[in-house]
């Protein structure tokens, strides 16, 4: 009867082929990273997307001003926290205050028109709790819809000298539309306290249209460093390529994936 004959490895053997899957796990990591990071893009402007419709639809059926707070500058939000800055949301019911909008009446009209810059909080939408953005992933635009800042592409724009896709400030990274998001008073905090925040909401209307301009909000691939926004994935010529756009139409208030300008 013929016996078996195992054979058994070498420790040179075994070290060799530990070596070549070290090889290659290192060569699959920057691959593998931009997988996770580009699925956080997605995530977060899908639950940016999810928040939007939800608060339209509760507008709608509560006949009542919705408004999703979208967090801003970390220094003014300790309270949620942090986490919850540059997008993360909450829902609440408000009350709106609205001026004259002169410029927006047609000559020999007898119409008004109102500009809604402001809104009061009354109480949180039940059953809301505050929505975190995931790590990775910034809001870190929103434009209103004008002749001169609706180009998406625009906040890669807006970097520190020498530093192409380096934002000079996280605190200020919304502040290009600012004038797009609704002041919202008496906002209260996790004790009580009641404080006003500028521009840090997007309000719908019991119709389901938006009382801000017509929007669109960029989300990016982006890491924090020292109070500064990087974005690590960048094209050849320096600007950012991992970004999404979500559109919000003013009149119907439905929010979709805008098409991605190309970038150089």
């Amino acid at each position: 009867m013929k016996k078996s004959r195992h054979h058994n490895f070498t420790l040179i053997e075994i070290l060799a082929v530990l070596m070549i899957l070290g090889i290659i796990f290192t060569l699959m990591l920057p691959s593998f990273n931009r997988m996770i990071n580009g699925n956080k893009v997605d995530q977060m402007a899908s639950r940016l997307k999810i928040g939007l419709d939800q608060a339209q639809s509760q507008a709608v059926t509560s006949r009542r001003n919705v408004a999703l707070i979208l967090p801003n500058k970390s220094v003014d939000w300790s309270d949620p926290g942090e986490e919850y800055c540059l997008g993360g949301y909450r829902l609440a019911y408000v009350t709106m205050e609205g001026s004259k909008n002169e410029d927006a009446v047609e000559e020999g009209s007898e119409a008004t028109e109102l500009t809604y810059d402001e809104c009061t909080f009354e109480k949180w939408v039940p059953d809301s709790e505050w929505t975190n953005r995931p790590d990775g992933a910034y809001l870190v635009l929103v434009l209103p819809k004008s002749s001169e800042d609706y180009d998406q592409t625009k906040w890669m724009d807006d970097s520190s000298p020498g530093a192409k896709g380096v934002t000079t400030s996280l605190s200020s990274v919304i502040a290009g539309g600012a004038g797009a998001l609704i002041k919202v008073k008496d906002l209260p905090d996790s004790s009580g306290n009641k404080k006003d925040y500028d521009h840090c909401a997007i309000v719908f209307s019991p119709y389901g249209e938006i009382r801000n301009p017509e929007l669109k909000l960029v989300v990016a691939e982006a890491v924090e460093n020292n109070g500064t926004l990087m974005f690590p994935s960048r094209s050849s010529s320096g600007n950012p390529m991992n970004y999404l756009v979500l559109g919000i139409n003013k009149f119907t208030g439905r929010t979709s994936f805008q098409p991605l300008e190309k970038v150089e």
